[in-house]
Parts: C-alpha cells; sequence; structure tokens
C-alpha cells in the first residue's frame, strides 16, 4: 500500500533473467559458455545465501507444547550444502586470461538474477539488527515474520524451484555445446556438474516439502515483506481526493512506526531520545488517529450496503476514541499543524 519494493518482486525479478538467459541468443559452438559458468557462479552463492536457519520456533505450536520433528532444519543444511558446490565447480580461476563475467547476454542475465536475489537478501536484513550487547534485537514490525520459521521454510522452498530452474536452463545450455577437449569443453563439464548439484538442491528442498508443505500464505508472507525504509515524505496541497489522503495518512503513520522502531534502538543517554521528542511523537499518533477516523466517518456516511457503512462507522469511532486517550496521555500540544506533524 506504500508502494515499497517486496522480496517477492525482486525475487520476480531473478526469475525472469534466468528465462532470458534461457532464450538465448546462442553462440555457435558455446563459445559463451565460459562467461556463463562463472556467472552461474555468481548465482548459486546469491541461492545458498537466501537458504539460512532461524532460531524461533514454529508460531503455530501453542506456547509450551514440544514441536514436532521438521525435515526442514535438514532440507536446508542440504540445499546450503549443494548450493556451495555448485558454486565452487563453476569457480573461475584466479588466473587467467578470461574476460570478466557477465560479459555475454546470456551472461550478464545470470548476473543480473544474482544481483537480485543478493538484494533481496540485503531487504529481509534491514528488519534485523543488533543491539549494543550484540544480541539480535528487530528494527521493525515485520521482524518476528522475517526470523520465523515460516518464513524459513518458505525462502527454502522458494530457492528450491529457482535451483531447479536454473539448472534445467543450465542444462539446454549444456546439451546444445559440443564435447572439446579445451576450455569450451572444461566449462561445458564444470555446468554439467553444477546442474546435478542443483538438482539435489531442488531435490532436498522437495523432499522436505512432501513431508511438511509449505503452505501458500507463508509464501505470501515472504513474497509481501518490503524494506525496513520509511516511505518518502508527502506533502499534501488541499486537492487530494479521499484515495490520496488515506494513502497519505499510510504513509505518513509508516514513517512514525519507522522513526519509533529506530528511537527504541537508540541507548537512553543519546540526545536524539529526549522529552520533546516523545512527545512530538505523541502528537503525531494522535494526529493519525484524528484523520483516520474521520476518513472512515466520511467513508461510512457513503457507503454501500449497510454493512459494510457499519463497519466503516465502528472503526471511525474506534480510532476517535483511541485519539481521545492519547491526547489526554500527553501533555504538550502540537504547535505545528497537524500534517506538518505527522509527516
Amino acid at each position: 500500500m506504500t508502494g515499497q519494493v517486496t522480496f517477492g518482486d525482486l525475487l520476480d525479478v531473478a526469475r525472469g533473467h534466468v528465462d532470458q538467459a534461457g532464450r538465448g541468443p546462442w553462440l555457435r559452438g558455446g563459445r559463451d559458455l565460459p562467461d556463463v559458468a562463472g556467472s552461474m557462479h555468481v548465482l548459486a552463492l546469491a541461492i545458498g545465501g537466501c537458504v539460512r536457519d532461524t532460531g524461533d520456533r514454529d508460531s503455530r505450536v501453542p506456547a509450551g507444547n514440544a514441536e514436532p520433528a521438521s525435515p526442514w532444519p535438514a532440507a536446508r543444511a542440504k540445499a546450503r550444502l549443494a548450493a556451495f558446490l555448485a558454486a565452487q565447480q563453476l569457480r573461475p580461476p584466479l588466473l587467467s586470461g578470461r574476460a570478466e563475467t557477465g560479459v555475454s547476454e546470456r551472461g550478464q542475465h545470470l548476473q543480473a538474477a544474482a544481483r537480485a536475489l543478493a538484494a533481496g537478501g540485503d531487504l529481509l536484513a534491514t528488519h534485523a539488527g543488533r543491539d549494543a550487547d550484540g544480541a539480535w534485537a528487530g528494527r521493525s514490525a515485520w521482524s518476528p515474520a522475517v526470523r520465523s520459521a515460516e518464513v524459513s521454510r518458505a525462502m527454502a522452498a522458494e530457492m528450491g524451484e529457482l535451483a531447479r530452474h536454473v539448472a534445467a536452463v543450465a542444462a539446454g545450455m549444456v546439451a546444445a555445446a559440443p564435447a572439446r577437449p579445451d576450455e569450451l569443453g572444461k566449462a561445458r563439464q564444470d555446468m554439467a556438474v553444477a546442474c546435478r548439484y542443483l538438482r539435489m538442491l531442488a531435490a532436498a528442498v522437495r523432499d522436505a516439502h512432501q513431508q511438511e508443505p509449505v503452505p501458500g500464505d507463508d509464501r505470501e508472507l515472504l513474497r509481501a515483506t518490503p524494506a525496513a525504509v520509511a516511505p518518502a515524505r508527502r506533502l499534501p496541497d488541499g486537492s487530494e481526493p479521499a484515495g490520496a489522503l488515506c494513502a497519505g495518512v499510510i504513509a505518513a503513520a509508516e514513517r512514525l512506526r519507522q522513526s519509533t522502531w529506530a528511537a527504541a534502538g537508540r541507548p537512553g543517554w543519546s540526545p536524539s531520545v529526549s522529552a520533546e521528542a516523545l512527545r512530538y511523537a505523541a502528537a503525531a499518533g494522535v494526529a493519525v488517529n484524528h484523520h483516520c477516523a474521520e476518513l472512515l466517518r466520511r467513508l461510512g456516511e457513503q457507503a454501500q450496503p449497510v454493512e459494510l457503512a457499519a463497519a466503516l462507522t465502528q472503526a471511525g469511532q474506534a480510532a476517535g476514541h483511541a485519539s481521545v486517550s492519547q491526547t489526554r496521555s500527553t501533555s504538550a500540544a502540537p504547535k505545528t499543524s497537524t500534517w506538518q506533524q505527522i509527516t
């Protein structure tokens, strides 16, 4: 709703580039295989880097109950090892006269796929960090989900499918290239071995999925994860329709949420943590609830059917009550305009 890039967007970009790499153009005799092999090395590392363990328990298991043995930790370990072996098989020599990888069109697409996956990993990393004691600490409301067992399984499932896709594309390249006793032949052989490792990765994930299927909702949660970055500031000019006002309130609330998480991570002696700053944040919360109440009330007056109108009106009343409660809890009245407070 804020127009932010999500992990799913970057995953789709990676898949699209793998598709393009499989469509060519094909150089006669497989002359671009050494370059493609070097690019696949980077992509295999990116796939392995996305498959990770989590220390959090499954949220679907009630607290106090023993968790059933899951096949996913072992599957993730096998997947990471298979990705490492594939990357090692394709590792370009440190000393050679070979040009930099990603020169051919197919190599460029595989490099772009690897960059998209790496960006996806960086996006997820924005939700976690280390506190002053070196312990893990969340940086956003998404951090519990990002660290959950459900999202870890979904990530492994997505990487298993991507590895199978990459293996199929690479196998087509190997089949189209003739066997030769030179550098091109060596690249062809290395890619064939790497394809077997990528298929092993996909098989480990497939076996775990057969024993403990990954629900579609978990995949959707992973794909919907945005970066923990505050949306751009949006100031109104007075001509916005209701939809634009709602989007502005949502963006402002997200900016407030991000600033709250950032403040929580600062030490108490930080100059930026002060009574004035906290009063400012409280005033912004009042403004957000006030505008939500007003928008919901106006929408409830025009909504059809009656049930929807009643639900909107009730939600507006709840937001209004929250605004009143927050107003009583802060002793500092806003000295600037409402929109300046929340944006």
